[in-house]
């Protein structure tokens, strides 16, 4: 058959995981890669980039560098750090209002700034900053509906 004539090579379909691994842009609806699968993608290809769940809820992420999440953001107000910090007893609420106006003036890091003014020795309460995180990336794993990007 003649090139054209209907009988040449279909595109290439790029496979989810070959998206996360290759660090091509990628989406998707969570109804048919639920966030776990994707997870699992992301560290089985040991990728390095940023998962974005969205849903009904807000917008979840997970940062993922060589297969192993960095970072985790939440949109829920009660998963702020402060305010974890805050529930712990590790801050009061006036140095958590504190360190919230010296980090919006200062790019909104508010680790940072919290390190910086000595509220925290990230050292001293490694465990409770690993709880807060591994709290984010189950909450983003529990993410139902919505659709995700890469």
């Amino acid at each position: 058959m003649p090139p054209g004539a209907g009988g040449g090579l279909r595109p290439a379909e790029v496979t989810t995981s070959a998206a996360l691994a290759a660090g091509l842009p990628a989406n998707g609806s969570l109804a048919s890669e639920p966030p776990l699968r994707l997870f699992a993608l992301a560290a089985g290809t040991q990728a390095t980039g940023r998962l974005v769940l969205e849903s009904a809820d807000g917008e979840h992420a997970l940062s993922f560098r060589r297969g192993v999440v960095e970072g985790a953001t939440s949109p829920r107000p009660e998963d702020d750090l402060a305010e974890f910090l805050r529930r712990k007893g590790l801050l009061t609420e006036e140095q958590v209002r504190d360190a919230r106006q010296l980090a919006a003036g200062s790019g909104g890091d508010l680790l940072s700034t919290l390190v910086e003014l000595r509220l925290l020795d990230p050292s001293a309460h490694f465990g409770k900053l690993r709880e807060h995180g591994a709290g984010l990336v189950w909450k983003a794993l529990a993410t139902e509906g919505g659709t995700w990007r890469w």
